[in-house]
């Protein structure tokens, strides 16, 4: 397999394991054998903010001869249309904190800090990772006394713009922001087409990754909280994100049975958001009041997000909407700005 392929479809690999984890999150109604399903509360945000790194060093390193104001509209057009779709899901009230919102804002983001050298990438990140805790309680103070004195109200732009950055219980960009510069650095380590990493490069940085989040978690677990935002927490989920993508782009190398499929589920990572939503939001207008978890809910969504990735490509052979119908849209505006090359 060419190199360049088998890099992409390892990172398409990678984003059809945040898809599968992003289930279990939010539908598994236990944490399974030795709570090994819990990892999935760890993993799922890290490996989504990680693969939007991924995804702006890639657009960077793409750029050719492209002038930089180009290259940062198609990110405006490409994050704003996450923003948009994340403040349509909030509108059907399903049982789960829509990221998408926060994703949107990261990809603005990272569109930037890819300008930046690996060195000053990397302390970026070690700062946001120190400083994160206490920046996400200053902001939460400053949230809540809005609140308080009335000066604000929940979900107006200052509110929501502080529950963003800062203040949100699930999510924040201080905190997405860390793994973004990871998922950054790993492009520069791993993707760019004049690095091949070797297969115990990959093998190690997986094994090295999974050991480090285990004995986080068996010998920590009572302190380290998914979602808190706390420095352990944030390097256990780094130390995980890590690993899925090496394993991913290990994986990606050989051709084996099913894979184009698990790749294709990968790219319309978006449209599968949307369709899990919808189902969930289904859910909880025909059983209010209940909780959506269920390995029935884990099974359809996991099956039925396969028989559309396998069906899809049949009926989109190329184009815009190859990867995905809601994909299809944000490459149109991209496409707009930007003249595929």
């Amino acid at each position: 397999m060419d190199q360049r392929v088998g890099r992409a479809v390892g990172i398409d690999l990678a984003r059809a394991g945040a898809v599968v984890s992003m289930y279990v999150a939010h539908v598994a109604p236990s944490t399974g054998p030795l709570g090994l399903l819990e990892v999935s509360e760890y993993l799922t945000a890290a490996l989504f903010a990680t693969l939007v790194g991924v995804g702006a060093q890639l657009s960077a390193d793409r750029r050719g001869d492209a002038p930089w104001w180009q290259v940062h509209a198609v990110a405006v057009a490409r994050g704003l249309a996450l923003v948009l779709v994340g403040i349509m899901l909030e509108q059907w009230d399903a049982q789960v904190v829509i990221i998408l919102i926060y994703l949107g804002v990261l990809t603005l983001v990272m569109s930037v800090l890819t300008r930046l050298p690996s060195w000053a990438l990397g302390a970026l990140a070690v700062v946001l990772l120190l400083a994160g805790p206490t920046v996400r309680d200053l902001t939460r103070e400053v949230w809540v006394q809005r609140l308080v004195s009335g000066q604000d109200e929940i979900g107006t732009p200052v509110s929501r713009a502080l529950e963003i950055f800062g203040a949100g219980d699930a999510y924040r960009l201080v905190t997405l922001l860390v793994w973004g510069c990871l998922g950054a650095l790993l492009v520069r380590r791993w993707v760019r087409e004049d690095r091949e990493p070797s297969t115990a490069e990959l093998a190690g940085t997986a094994a090295v990754g999974l050991g480090v989040a285990g004995v986080v978690l068996v010998v920590a677990r009572s302190s380290v909280r998914p979602y808190s935002g706390e420095v352990p927490e944030v390097l256990l989920d780094a130390a995980l994100a890590t690993a899925v993508i090496a394993l991913a782009l290990l994986v990606g190398r050989r051709v084996w049975p099913g894979q184009e499929t698990t790749a294709q589920l990968g790219r319309m990572t978006l449209s599968l958001y949307v369709l899990q939503v919808g189902w969930l939001a289904l859910v909880a207008r025909t059983k209010p009041g209940e909780p959506d978890d269920s390995w029935l809910t884990l099974a359809l969504l996991t099956l039925v997000s396969f028989l559309v990735a396998a069906v899809w490509p049949r009926i989109v052979r190329s184009g815009p909407f190859a990867r995905g119908p809601f994909e299809g849209f944000i490459d149109l505006a991209a496409r707009k700005i930007r003249p595929p090359a």
